[in-house]
């Protein structure tokens, strides 16, 4: 088994919905959610997992 495939599968949907939420946050109640911000959150979260990867890894 790849320890990283599996990092991904695990990670991955909480990622994006960490990131939906994390766009939501900002707005105000009913106003729709934008989606260039969920890009940016998207982003920001994908080099924060690159930048951890490795430190995931060795825990394993």
């Amino acid at each position: 088994m790849n320890t990283q495939d599996e990092l991904r599968k695990v990670f991955l949907p909480l990622v994006l919905v960490a990131a939906l939420f994390a766009a939501a946050a900002p707005r105000a109640a009913g106003q729709p959610i934008s989606l260039s911000a969920v890009s940016k959150t998207l982003a920001q979260w994908g080099e924060a997992y690159a930048a951890s990867e490795s430190m995931l890894q060795m825990g394993n």
